[in-house]
C-alpha cells in the first residue's frame, strides 16, 4: 500500500466530560520519508529534553510506546495529543510502539495463545471382555472360543486440533485496532507505522512460533484495513530472522510487515545486511536498526538511557526539487567576489554566471524586482544597498563578497534546525553558505543533510569556536547569517580572557551516508563526552603527589529484570574509573558499551536472546588511571 509520504486526516478521538469528541488532526505522515539517526527510550521523554535535544543531539527521530499490555511504563505522563504534535511541527519523526501478548514459553504473562482450533472426530472403540455360555453373547459381539472371550466395538467422540490457530488470530486483529485507536487518540494519522514490539523467543518452539506468525499476520492485515503501514520490531536472531525466513517460503500466505525494526547491539548505524538477516528483504527504504542497548547519553544538559537507531524507511530523506527565476542557475561552483566594473567596462565572463544568480536570489529573498540579466548596473547597486542595510552589512554596495553571499542564503532560516536526515530548501541554503565559507569544502547542493555536509558543518563550528555538534541550531545559523568565516585574532598585547570557555555539547561520530544501493558499513555509535565538574581546576597543584600507577577500579555489580528489560548497574567505583570505557557481555557477543560516569555504570537492556536466564559480564577496560576490570552480576 502506497502510504508513506502522504498527508493525511484522521479522527482524534479524545473523552471529554464523559464524552467521545472527534477532533481532525493534519499532523503529517510518521515517519514517513527518513534516513538518519534516532533513540528509544522505556518513557516518553519530557518536552524540555526534546528541546535541548532537538538542537544539540544527532537524532531526528524518537520512539515512543504508545500502546500494550506489556509496556515497561504503561503511564507515559507526557504522552499526549499536543506532545505529539509539538514534536512533528519540530521536525522530528515519531516512531509509535505497541507491545502487546508476547511469544509463548517466555517469561511475559500476557502470552499468543498457541491453541489450535478443535474439531470433532469419531472414534471407534474395540474392547475385549469374557462372554457368558454360549447363546448369551450380546448382539453386534464377536465371540472368540479359543479365549471364551468377546470382542465389541463402539465409537466415542474425540476433538482433535487443526491448523487456522483462531485465538492467536484474533489476538492480533484485537491488538492492531487498540494499537490504532490509541495512535489517532494521540494525532498519529493514517499512513503512518506503527511498530509491534515482539520480544526475542526460542524460535525453536513450533508451536510459539506458529502462534507468532498467526498473529502478526492479522496484526498487519488489520493495520492495512485501517489505512496504516505494519512495522515489526524483534531481535535481529530471532524475530527478525524469522520472519525474513518466512519472506523467502514459497508460497508464503503470511502478510509481511511494511518495515522492520531489528536490534542488533554491534555499534554499526548499517543497513546492510547481517549474520541473520539478508539483503534482499525490505530494501531500500523499510529498515530500522537498533544498533545500540541502553546506556546513558546527555546533550543540551539532559542525560536521558536510551537505544540508539539508525533508520532508512519510506523513500529516504529526499529533498524537494527546487526552481529559481525560471530556470536562473543558483548552484554555483564557486561564489566569486563581485565588483561593480568601472565605467564602459562589463562584468568578466567567468561572473556572470554569479551576478545573474545574485539578481534572481535578491528578487527571491528581498523582493526586488531586478532584470534576471547579468549587468552590476545602478539597479543592483541599490539593491545591494538596501540588502547591506537591512542586514547591518557594512561592506561598501559596489563589492558584493563572501559574507553577504552567505547572509543571502541563511537570512530566512535562522530558527530552523538540521541535522543528519533533514531533506529541504534549507539544507541547499546551509550547503551553499558552506560552500561560500570554506570553498575548498564544495558541498554537493542537493538539499539532503548527509555525513558529507554534517563533516563540514563541524569543521566550520570548530573554525568559530562553537559547540561542535554538527547540528545547525540557532548559534551557527546567527554565525552564518552575519557572515563570520573566522574568529577574529585578539589585538597584541591583550590580556588573556577572564572566562573559561564553555564546555562543548558532545557529539557523534561522524558516519558514512546511505544511499539506495549502498549503505554504511564502518560507524561507531554517537557518544557523549564526560562533563568537567563546576568549580574544578583544570591544572593539577604543584604538591600533587607522584603517579603510582593504574589502580583497581573496585566498584559492586547488580542486575535486575523489570518488565521487558534488563537493568544492569556496576556502582561505587573509584574516580579514576571515570571515563573508562566499558562493555556489556551475553557469552561471546558485546550487547551494550559505553563510558564510566559518576563511578557508576548502568544499562538497560533488552531481553535480547530469549532464555528465561540471562548471565551479563561487564568488562571496564584499562587506562592510564584504572586497570582493566571484569564484573559477573547475578544472573536472572
Amino acid at each position: 500500500m502506497a502510504l508513506a509520504g502522504v498527508l493525511a486526516l484522521a479522527a482524534l478521538a479524545f473523552v471529554q466530560r464523559g464524552q467521545l469528541r472527534l477532533t481532525a488532526s493534519t499532523n503529517p505522515v510518521t515517519p514517513g520519508n527518513f534516513t538518519g539517526y534516532g533513540f528509544d527510550a522505556a518513557s516518553t521523554p519530557s518536552q524540555a529534553l526534546m528541546n535541548a535535544w532537538r538542537t544539540s543531539s544527532p537524532y531526528y527521530a524518537v520512539g515512543v510506546y504508545i500502546s500494550g499490555v506489556e509496556r515497561h511504563d504503561a503511564v507515559q505522563k507526557n504522552l499526549t495529543p499536543a506532545w505529539v504534535s509539538t514534536q512533528l511541527k519540530n521536525g522530528w519523526k515519531i516512531l509509535p510502539i505497541d507491545v502487546g501478548p508476547q511469544a509463548a514459553g517466555g517469561r511475559f504473562s500476557v502470552v499468543i495463545s498457541t491453541a489450535h482450533d478443535l474439531e470433532p472426530v469419531q472414534v471407534k472403540v474395540t474392547t475385549q471382555v469374557p462372554c457368558p455360555p454360549s447363546g448369551s453373547i450380546p448382539p453386534g459381539d464377536v465371540y472368540d472360543p479359543s479365549t471364551q472371550t468377546c470382542t465389541t466395538t463402539t465409537t466415542k467422540t474425540e476433538y482433535k486440533p487443526t491448523g487456522p490457530m483462531t485465538k492467536a488470530k484474533n489476538q492480533g486483529t484485537s491488538e492492531a485496532n487498540a494499537a490504532v485507536a490509541a495512535a489517532q487518540s494521540l494525532g498519529i494519522v493514517a499512513g503512518s507505522t506503527i511498530y509491534y514490539d515482539l520480544e526475542a523467543f526460542n524460535t525453536g518452539n513450533k508451536a510459539a512460533k506458529n502462534a507468532v506468525l498467526q498473529f502478526l499476520n492479522t496484526w498487519t492485515r488489520t493495520l492495512h484495513a485501517k489505512g496504516y503501514l505494519s512495522g515489526l520490531y524483534g531481535s535481529a536472531g530471532s524475530t527478525i530472522k524469522m520472519i525474513d525466513n518466512q519472506r523467502q517460503k514459497a508460497g508464503n500466505q503470511i502478510a509481511l510487515p511494511d518495515q522492520i525494526w531489528m536490534a542488533e547491539y554491534d555499534g554499526t548505524p548499517s543497513l546492510s545486511a547481517t549474520k541473520y538477516v539478508s539483503n534482499a528483504g525490505w530494501q531500500p527504504f523499510a529498515r530500522i536498526k537498533q544498533y545500540a542497548g541502553g546506556h546513558n547519553e546527555r546533550y543540551g544538559g539532559y542525560t536521558l538511557n536510551v537505544d540508539d537507531d539508525f533508520l532508512g524507511v519510506g523513500k529516504g530523506s529526499v529533498a524537494p526539487a527546487e526552481k529559481h527565476c525560471a530556470g536562473v542557475d543558483v548552484n554555483l561552483t564557486t561564489w566569486p567576489v563581485l565588483k561593480e566594473p568601472t565605467s564602459g567596462t562589463a562584468v568578466p565572463a567567468a561572473q556572470q554566471d554569479a551576478v545573474r544568480a545574485l539578481r534572481c536570489l535578491l528578487n527571491e529573498r528581498a523582493g526586488d524586482k531586478l532584470a534576471l540579466n547579468s549587468a552590476y548596473d545602478a539597479s543592483l547597486v541599490n539593491a545591494i544597498q538596501a540588502w547591506d542595510t537591512a542586514h547591518k552589512l557594512t561592506a561598501a554596495p559596489s563589492v558584493w563578497g563572501t559574507s553577504k553571499w552567505m547572509s543571502l542564503f541563511t537570512s530566512a532560516d535562522s530558527k530552523t534546525v538540521l541535522k543528519y536526515g533533514s531533506a529541504s530548501k534549507a539544507v541547499r541554503d546551509l550547503q551553499r553558505a558552506l560552500d561560500a565559507a570554506m570553498p575548498s569544502v564544495k558541498l554537493p547542493i542537493d538539499g539532503v543533510f548527509s555525513a558529507t555536509t554534517r563533516n563540514a558543518l563541524q569543521t566550520y563550528q570548530k573554525r568559530l569556536k562553537l559547540a561542535k555538534t554538527g547540528v545547525a541550531n540557532p548559534a551557527t545559523w546567527a554565525k552564518l547569517t552575519a557572515g563570520a568565516t573566522s574568529v577574529p585574532k585578539p589585538p597584541k598585547n591583550s590580556p588573556p580572557p577572564s572566562s573559561t570557555p564553555p564546555t562543548s555539547t558532545p557529539t557523534p561520530t561522524p558516519t558514512p551516508t546511505p544511499t539506495p544501493t549502498a549503505t554504511p558499513t564502518t560507524s561507531t555509535s554517537p557518544s557523549t563526552s564526560p562533563t568537567k565538574p563546576a568549580g574544578t581546576s583544570s591544572s593539577k597543584p604543584s604538591s600533587s603527589p607522584a603517579k603510582t600507577g593504574p589502580v583497581a577500579p573496585a566498584g559492586k555489580a547488580s542486575a535486575t529484570s523489570s518488565g521487558a528489560f534488563d537493568v544492569v548497574t556496576v556502582k561505587g567505583l573509584k574516580p579514576a574509573a571515570n571515563n573508562a570505557r566499558f562493555t556489556v557481555h551475553v557469552g561471546k557477543k558485546i550487547v551494550a558499551a559505553g563510558t564510566v560516569r559518576k563511578r557508576r555504570i548502568q544499562v538497560r537492556l533488552r531481553d535480547h536472546n530469549g532464555k528465561k536466564k540471562t548471565v551479563y559480564v561487564v568488562k571496564i577496560a584499562k587506562t592510564k588511571k584504572v586497570k582493566a576490570a571484569t564484573y559477573k552480576p547475578h544472573a536472572f
